[in-house]
C-alpha cells in the first residue's frame, strides 16, 4: 500500500490489493484514460462551393462561443489557420444537436445528423471506416460537407493495454 502511494496509487486496505489478484478484466473509459480529452479536427470534406478554409471559417464562426470541447477543437482549428472569424447576427444552441446561425453566406446549421435531418437537408456522405465524432454543416438549407474531430490518444496506452493483455487480462473500452 505504501509502495503504491509512492506512485500515486491510493488503496483503501489490504483487501482492495487483494481482490486485484482476482480480476479478469480492466473496465476503462476512453476519454483522459486512453486517450488525453483534446480533440482536434482530422480531416475536413466539402460537399458543395466553399473551401476547406472557407467551411472551417464559417463553422467556427458559430461556434466561436461555445464551451463545447467538438466546438473549442474547431475554433482551434481555425485560430491555428490565422482565419478571420464572423460575428454571427443571430445565433441559436440546440441542446444535444448543435447550432444555428445567420452569416453573411446565409443560414448556417453546425452539428449532428439529426440536426440536420430536422431542417430537411439530406446529408449526402459516406462515413464508412470514419474514427472519430461528425460535425455536418448546412449553409442557405444546402449540405456543405463535415468535419471529423477526434481525440489525441495517449503515446502510453497501447504499451498499457498491451501490457494487461499479456498478463492475461482482458480489456473492456
Amino acid at each position: 500500500i505504501g509502495a503504491g502511494s509512492k506512485q500515486g496509487i491510493l488503496l483503501k486496505g489490504g483487501a482492495s490489493l487483494e481482490f486485484l489478484s482476482k480480476i479478469g478484466a480492466v473496465v476503462m473509459d476512453k476519454t483522459g484514460t486512453v486517450t488525453q480529452g483534446n480533440f482536434q479536427v482530422q480531416k475536413i470534406v466539402t460537399a458543395w462551393k466553399y473551401s476547406e478554409e472557407e467551411l472551417l471559417r464559417i463553422c467556427a464562426s458559430c461556434e466561436q462561443h461555445s464551451t463545447h470541447p467538438i466546438a473549442e477543437s474547431i475554433v482551434a482549428e481555425a485560430a491555428e489557420r490565422h482565419l478571420h472569424l464572423e460575428r454571427p447576427v443571430m445565433l441559436k444552441e440546440i441542446a444535444g444537436h448543435g447550432v444555428s446561425a445567420f452569416l453573411p453566406q446565409g443560414r448556417v446549421y453546425c452539428g449532428n445528423q439529426k440536426l440536420l435531418e430536422d431542417q430537411g437537408i439530406s446529408v449526402n456522405a459516406d462515413l464508412t471506416g470514419v474514427g472519430g465524432s461528425v460535425v455536418y454543416i448546412a449553409i442557405d438549407g444546402r449540405f456543405a460537407g463535415y468535419f471529423v474531430i477526434a481525440d489525441t490518444v495517449k503515446k502510453d496506452a497501447e504499451s498499457a493495454i498491451t501490457r494487461l493483455k499479456s498478463m492475461g487480462l482482458g480489456t473492456v473500452m
